[in-house]
């Protein structure tokens, strides 16, 4: 069995490696703590991968229950969009089931105006972007997870000048 696992791997390993496409410029990884190195003509990368997290694990810290009359299981979609002084606008909040979305829109909605402006929105360093999408599903448990990077795929793009 390890035999064939071990097997399946390499196979999938050398695939990969196959469709990797060399590329023609240096691109650079920027973290929210490391400075852009300033390569003229270059490309470099803004990781938001931090950001999406750390404003998820605010949410989750900061409603520490959902709404009482919730069953366990209900889902609680929550999103908003933060403009780059930190500013949320567009905020939809519901639930399914629906019969619980009048209590889960007052419940999230106090937390999400208690993070406008709050330094949890704060833009990754050298991004370009003007306005940012938050887009989150809170789940009704009685166990809490928090979030890490590795759950969020967003990657910026930018000129290096």
């Amino acid at each position: 069995m390890i035999k064939n696992i071990s097997f399946v791997l390499i196979i999938l390993f050398t695939a990969l490696i196959c469709f990797i496409k060399p590329t023609l410029h240096k691109q650079v990884i920027i973290s929210e703590n490391i400075p852009v190195v300033n390569y003229q003509g270059e490309e470099a990368q803004v990781d938001w991968n931090n950001w999406h997290s750390r404003i998820l694990n605010r949410l989750i810290t900061d409603s520490k229950a959902a709404p009482n009359n919730q069953p366990f299981d209900t889902l609680n979609y929550i999103e908003f969009d933060v403009d780059n002084d930190k500013n949320i606008v567009n905020i939809k909040i519901y639930t399914k089931p629906q019969q619980y979305s009048k209590s889960a829109k007052s419940h999230f909605a106090s937390i999400v105006r208690d993070l406008d402006g709050d330094n949890t929105l704060a833009f990754p360093k050298n991004s370009q972007r003007k306005l940012a999408h938050f887009k989150a599903i809170l789940k009704k448990s009685n166990k809490t997870k928090l979030s890490t990077p590795d759950d969020f795929q967003d990657i910026e793009t930018i000129k290096v000048k």
